[in-house]
């Protein structure tokens, strides 16, 4: 049986060869990242109870367009509709270019945790523990700046 090192350098070894073909290297990064969103929004969609119809309603849209959203080869992903179901999960969206040497942390990174970012209220970041603020903070009423 393999262990996760020889299956980790294993791939790696492959992808340094497909890799040197700049089409390759693009389609299969390309493919990733439409795996990741349209696995991330229904985990998303599902963890907070929502229908397709749901969502569609929240982001202003039907439910024909989240079923498309989250079909796994979908592609024609637009900033604005990302920002609207990013909103709809209060989570925030971020969108960087990366090296494609991250490829293979983003492979075992895919995993519950990634996919399923925190809403606000209970993000560990802004709040310790139960209290009055965290309500208020979280309901955009906080007297800070």
């Amino acid at each position: 049986m393999f262990q996760e090192e020889d299956v980790e350098s294993d791939l790696r070894r492959r992808l340094t060869i497909n890799f040197k073909h700049p089409e390759a290297r693009h389609i299969y990064a390309e493919e990733l990242t439409n795996a990741v969103i349209s696995e991330q929004m229904l985990r998303l969609r599902e963890d907070r109870k929502l229908t397709q119809e749901d969502l569609a309603k929240l982001i202003g849209t039907r439910q024909s367009a989240i079923s498309r959203l989250q079909a796994r080869d979908y592609s024609s992903w637009r900033v604005d509709t990302l920002r609207k179901i990013a909103k709809a999960f209060d989570v925030r969206l971020r969108i960087s270019f990366a090296e494609f040497g991250t490829v293979i942390d983003d492979i075992y990174n895919f995993n519950e945790e990634m996919l399923l970012p925190r809403k606000f209220a209970d993000d560990p970041a802004f709040f310790e523990e139960e209290s009055p603020e965290k309500n208020e903070i979280a309901k955009g009423r906080s007297n800070c700046p």
